[in-house]
């Protein structure tokens, strides 16, 4: 009975970090007792750890009317005690690590990449598809469509292209599609962005070196690309970054984005219609 009423307790305390930057199959781990779970079928003895040798229990799984079990095999989904002497990771060294790339090709461009924590952004601005002047509309056709700034085609260059929400979603309003991103590269979410600003409360961290009053220490080299708004057009080039999120909102009729300001620090959450052309960045699976 001891041993339940420990398992219970710190159930609160576990941490599991399935990120597929790191490892598709890696798990943080806290001193003491943690309960953790496979995303693969895994023999109990191939997992090591970093540091190694922290491991102090054997693994105790759980079924109800049968009671608790020490298994060969961590099922995946299934959720298993095990105690470690201090904080470290275990590793199912049987799948695949799934790196950040230095770049990524796609279209008629070669992007840079950038890990933060656990994320892999582009660094640059999405720029991919066919320009089309400000006065069409985009649409769901067969063709990427996007918006370069006063209709010039050098600004979709140096800043990337402007896409309405369903253009950049490619017409679903599933969250953390790929939508116009790469393959294996995805649309980031508002919790994938709230990811990213976690612990900053300096939006020039994330502005590159030249654009507005940027620092850039993050790597991330944010653009104030400015914005094709529905109801005033054109707007915001070199003072304004709005970069759209996958997370739809307000009944369908609105869609959240992240905005940095030139002359100033803060980070801002809102929401825009769809109709709104805005800039994309992709993140990794």
């Amino acid at each position: 009975m001891k041993f339940i009423v420990i398992c219970f307790v710190l159930i609160i305390l576990f941490a599991i970090s399935t990120h597929p930057v790191f490892a598709q199959d890696t798990i943080q781990v806290n001193a003491g007792w943690n309960i953790i779970g496979a995303k693969s079928t895994t023999p109990r003895n191939s997992l090591i750890t970093e540091p190694s040798g922290i491991i102090t229990s054997s693994y105790f799984g759980y079924t109800s009317g049968v009671g608790y079990s020490q298994p060969d095999t961590l099922q995946a989904g299934t959720g298993f005690w095990v105690k470690t002497s201090q904080a470290g990771i275990l590793i199912n060294p049987t799948v695949p690590v799934n790196p950040c790339p230095r770049t990524v090709n796609y279209g008629s461009k070669t992007y840079l990449t950038v890990l933060l924590g656990q994320q892999c952004w582009l660094q640059q601005n999405l720029d991919i598809g066919t320009m089309i002047n400000s006065s069409q509309t985009q649409t769901d056709n067969s063709t990427i469509e996007k918006y370069c700034f006063n209709d010039l085609p050098v600004n979709c260059t140096m800043y990337g292209g402007l896409y309405s929400w369903n253009e950049a979603m490619i017409y679903t309003t599933i969250e953390s599609s790929q939508g116009i991103c790469p393959p294996e590269w995805h649309i980031p979410s508002v919790s994938d962005i709230e990811i990213l600003t976690a612990g900053i409360s300096d939006g020039n961290l994330l502005k590159a070196v030249g654009q507005g009053i940027g620092y850039n220490t993050s790597g991330f080299s944010a653009l104030l690309a400015g914005a094709k708004y529905s109801t005033s057009g054109f707007a915001d080039l070199t003072t304004r970054f709005n970069l759209w999120s996958s997370t739809d909102g307000s009944a369908g009729a609105n869609g959240f984005y992240l905005a940095l300001i030139s002359s100033d620090a803060n980070l801002y959450y809102s929401s825009e219609v769809k109709n709104s052309a805005f800039s994309i960045r992709c993140l990794k699976n």
